[in-house]
């Protein structure tokens, strides 16, 4: 009984950390895609402004669904419109 309950906690902290290390991964990705963006598009006003709300809203994320909710927020759709005007 009490390798059953050990197993499953490390099972359990060991998925936290799983979880947690995939938030990190996401959360680099699409900060370091944001911050090349902002680059590129430095001469668009338009642009700019929608590139640092997004990366705003991702530096709050606290969760891989806060960064979903970010991209579903900004989307990149939006910022080809922005940059056909």
């Amino acid at each position: 009984m009490k390798k059953l309950l050990s197993l499953t906690l490390i099972g359990i902290v060991g998925s936290g950390m799983l979880y947690a290390g995939e938030f990190e991964k996401k959360f680099e990705m699409m900060n370091s895609r944001i911050h090349f963006k902002i680059k590129r598009y430095k001469n668009n006003v338009a642009a700019q402004d929608f590139l640092t709300k997004k990366l705003a809203c991702i530096k709050n994320a606290k969760s891989i669904d806060d960064l979903k909710a970010c991209k579903k927020q900004f989307h990149p759709k939006t910022l080809k419109k922005l940059l056909q005007e």
